[in-house]
């Protein structure tokens, strides 16, 4: 039998996290759904906030789903829209929910939702890996329960299967990229003492401070969209790599240059997958090819560790495909409640979805300096 209880932000997160690491631990998923992760969610971009509640779902006694989720406002056609998400849509690597294999916790979840006493017009993911079992499970019950929703193509992201060698690697890309890294390689050293070095297992925060020193050294900062620049994800980054270095997932590497350190590489290794959270260099290097070599180390390293995938989790960046031509397609789900607002805007997102007909499979690639700053609703991302 599955029962449900939904607890108030009052309750916060720590009582739940035994049963959250158990539930986490049993198979591969998303960083962004960890323990840790979601606690530096909630400390940094919804500290003081009391819109978020946590919805639990059990069999037999025994905890087999968590998802903390939040309500937003904001403006779609025109009216005002209460519009429920999961905690990691506002960071992620790609949408996922805390939840066991079973196919009817999916749809005990989508029923708990519908029961919900709190209102809300719809529920948002934005970022479903498009061949996941877990969308696959979604449509499933939403279909079987005639629930209102729609799903959508969005933008993929780039991945890098890891082959056995640096030099299979390398054979595998252009001879133009290979004789560019030779270049910037030989300009570097020829500049001084080149070293990478790999900080994740540093038991405290001087590697997370000397990665913001780098991230204020580059252009992002002055740009405001650097991690130093924005106070919540400066917090919301020194939260996850504390939790992330505590668990052994946690890999900082960076290139030094005499001893100082011009560009880093951030990430979590789970389950043999290496998910690419952040990467700058120091703007007075850049000639030097700094982020290049740093990144091609990164990689040599991680093969040399025996993991087995890299993913780019974010927006496509054009830079990426120097390094992969393998991309992902996400598709995002929007859940309406079945009340008149609900149906009245599924009816409305239909109709503009057959004006604009079919999305084309074709990638439109994110410019990193033409983004704004952030506001607390950016994906993970370099």
């Amino acid at each position: 039998m599955i029962t449900a209880e939904v607890l108030p932000a009052s309750s916060g997160l720590d009582l739940l996290r035994d049963a959250w690491e158990r539930l986490y631990g049993e198979r591969a998923r998303e960083p962004s759904v960890s323990f840790g992760w979601s606690r530096a969610i909630m400390r940094n971009h919804l500290a003081g906030r009391g819109d978020w509640f946590t919805m639990l779902l059990r069999r037999d006694g025994d905890v087999r789903a968590i998802v903390p989720m939040l309500t937003v406002r904001e403006k779609l056609f025109g009216r005002e829209v209460l519009t429920l998400q999961p905690f990691a849509e506002k960071n992620n690597t790609h949408s996922d929910l805390l939840m066991g294999e079973e196919q009817e916790l999916v749809g005990a979840w989508i029923d708990e939702l519908y029961r919900l006493e709190r209102p809300w017009d719809m529920l948002h993911m934005s970022r479903l890996l498009e061949d996941s079992p877990l969308l696959a499970a979604l449509e499933t019950e939403l279909r079987r329960r005639g629930a209102p929703h729609r799903v959508r193509l969005e933008q993929p992201s780039f991945h890098l299967p890891l082959p056995a060698s640096f030099a299979d690697y390398l054979a595998a890309r252009s001879g133009k990229f290979r004789n560019y890294l030779k270049r910037v390689e030989k300009k570097l050293h020829a500049a001084g003492r080149v070293e990478f070095v790999v900080a994740g297992a540093i038991a405290d925060d001087s590697a997370f401070d000397e990665m913001l020193a780098i991230e204020r050294d580059s252009w992002k900062h002055a740009h405001g969209t650097a991690i130093s620049a924005v106070a919540h994800q400066a917090g919301f980054y020194r939260d996850l790599c504390a939790a992330a270095r505590e668990s052994g997932t946690l890999h900082l590497s960076f290139l030094r240059l005499d001893g100082l350190a011009v560009a880093y590489n951030l990430g979590v290794i789970v389950s043999g997958r290496y998910y690419y959270l952040k990467t700058s260099y120091r703007q007075a290097q850049r000639e030097l090819g700094v982020a290049t070599v740093g990144r091609a180390r990164l990689i040599e390293e991680l093969i040399a560790r025996g993991v087995r995938e890299m993913d780019f989790p974010a927006e496509p960046y054009e830079w990426e495909t120097q390094w992969t031509d393998r991309a992902r397609w996400h598709r995002s789900l929007l859940v309406f409640n079945r009340g008149l607002r609900g149906r009245a805007l599924w009816l409305l997102s239909a109709l503009r979805d057959r004006l604009r007909g079919e999305r084309v499979r074709r990638i439109e690639f994110s410019d990193a300096r033409a983004l704004r700053p952030p506001t607390g609703a950016e994906t993970a991302g370099p």
